[in-house]
């Protein structure tokens, strides 16, 4: 029960501190900084345009900011689209697609030989949609930090009960968890994408993660070595997500093999984090940590509670249903004060699937590890209309 008493445990302590004032930095004068993005892109025609054309066309001084697409060993005509977008494109052929870390190490050195001048590299995805004032409300809230993670909305909450469950697992995550850890003062958790890194950390650092969830390494890493990540939840982007439940499968899968891949290093940074009197950080990543193990605390804490049944001891299956009980009220909480109240609510069941489908996939990333980046495909159109009715809640 260990592993799920500590998830409780933590979302408890991340909902606590969510009324407490959050520390503002005001700016003597506005800072107008400069914001280089960074879009690696494998056949991904149907979707870039609009990406690149959601950043240049930012409440921002076009001057100050550039779209670079990493066309990544493309068979169709990504290039060409990203061209007419506004974006410098930089092409990438090698024998076999090595995924999204080496197109962004790629497109690092093809930026630095090109000698662009920027303050923050911003890497998104090809599929993403950024709000209209997104540079200017992280330009409003960054003063100085290694980087920052930006709020990622889900772009089709209403495709399916597989969508509806990521946005749920969304708003769980950056308005409760993501929120919570800034309160405490822990660097953010990076996604992936809407993730930025200042010039002096890139110079410094490089993009220093191999792993297929090179976002995950690196916040693990922040925790460590002491990176300044600032969560800023107002700037918000929006991210495809999977229609079925197979290709949910498959992107969990690799993620969970990055997961597991991790372990022993998140491990190692405990101990190191302990020994250095870190309590709050050590505890975090006892809870990174845990992620894994949770399927597996369920079934083995239910199976044990059951023999203890069947012995005459009903008191483990009490204690079982009881701790399973409080995440589902604190699931439903959660919704009901940080989400759309009890139009989510009702939805939670798709939220359950997810966790199901992402539990699948450690499963079978425990017998068989990916190794290679496999692709998501991507086609969800947006118009400014869907984006206000998302970020209103209006869907």
């Amino acid at each position: 029960m260990l592993p799920l008493l500590l998830k409780n445990g933590y979302i408890i302590m991340c909902m606590l501190v969510l009324p407490t004032i959050r520390k503002k930095l005001t700016k003597k004068e506005s800072c107008r900084l400069r914001f280089a993005f960074l879009i690696p892109a494998h056949n991904e025609s149907a979707v870039v345009g609009s990406c690149v054309e959601s950043i240049v066309r930012q409440d921002w001084p076009s001057e100050l900011v550039h779209a670079y697409v990493i066309a990544d060993n493309c068979r169709d005509n990504t290039a060409a689209v990203a061209r007419q977008a506004g974006a410098a494109v930089f092409e990438r052929f090698t024998e076999e697609i090595s995924g999204k870390a080496e197109a962004v190490r790629f497109g690092i050195d093809r930026i630095n030989q090109d000698g662009a001048n920027f303050d923050y590299l911003v890497i998104v995805d090809a599929d993403n949609i950024l709000a209209h004032d997104w540079i200017a409300t992280v330009e409003h809230s960054i003063s100085g930090e290694d980087g920052f993670q930006t709020y990622v909305e889900t772009k089709n909450p209403k495709d399916s009960a597989v969508t509806f469950g990521n946005y749920l697992s969304f708003v769980f995550m950056n308005k409760v968890i993501q929120e919570g850890r800034s309160r405490l003062g822990l660097p953010a958790l990076l996604a992936g994408t809407g993730m930025g890194f200042s010039r002096q950390f890139v110079g410094r650092e490089g993009f220093s993660s191999n792993s297929l969830t090179e976002d995950r390494d690196l916040s693990a890493q922040a925790l460590d070595r002491g990176y300044s990540f600032k969560w800023i939840g107002e700037a918000v982007l929006f991210d495809e997500k999977p229609l079925g439940a197979k290709a949910s499968f498959n992107q969990y899968k690799r993620w969970s093999s990055g997961q597991l891949a991790g372990m022993s290093s998140d491990f190692s940074r405990f101990i190191t984090l302990l020994g250095r009197g870190k309590l709050l950080r050590a505890f975090d990543m006892l809870y990174t940590m845990t992620g894994p193990m949770l399927p597996f605390s369920y079934v083995g804490a239910l199976l044990m509670s059951s023999i203890c049944l069947m012995f005459g001891s009903p008191e483990p299956i009490f204690l079982f249903f009881g701790m399973s009980t409080l995440s589902v009220l604190l699931l439903a909480l959660m919704l009901c004060f940080f989400g759309r109240g009890m139009r989510d609510v009702l939805g939670l069941g798709t939220y359950v699937y997810v966790r199901l489908i992402s539990w699948a996939s450690l499963i079978a990333a425990l017998i068989r590890k990916d190794n290679k980046w496999i692709k998501t495909e991507h086609a969800r159109s947006m118009t400014a209309d869907d984006i206000d009715q998302i970020r209103k809640g209006d869907f």
